[in-house]
């Protein structure tokens, strides 16, 4: 199996996103966006094939869990990205206590199954 290639972002305190990668890396506090597919059905229902709406917001009816490294990270939403077209983003905060690396390895777990993991970077908070 090779490394598998996902688009992991870091969402900065004005709202916007920028890849998490080794020249920045995630840190522990983050908040982490993950695109994905085929977490299911969700509230509202928007049918297959048609664009996710911006309001409301179109929930995964499913309970997820995310892991970092085998650790549970916080699950903040997960919903249809708006104006995609089968295209879930899920929002995570990235826990304390994982070492840095350069690829760490995420994993969306739904219904038991797991994801085939993706990489993110972390980096350490600097010492106070």
């Amino acid at each position: 199996t090779g490394q598998n290639q996902g688009q992991v972002f870091v969402r900065e305190p004005d709202g916007m996103l920028r890849r998490a990668d080794s020249g920045r890396p995630a840190l522990p506090g983050d908040t982490v966006v993950l695109l994905t597919t085929g977490l299911g059905k969700t509230d509202p229902a928007v049918p297959s094939g048609q664009v996710a709406p911006a309001e409301p917001s179109a929930k995964v009816l499913q309970p997820l869990r995310v892991t970092i490294d085998g650790k549970d990270a916080e699950v903040v939403s997960a919903v249809l990205e708006p104006g995609e077209v089968g295209i879930y983003r899920v929002t995570i905060t990235v826990p304390e206590g994982l070492a840095p690396s350069s690829a760490a390895s995420v994993v969306i777990v739904l219904d038991g199954i797991e994801s085939a993991p993706v990489t993110l970077a972390l980096g350490e908070l600097p010492a106070n």
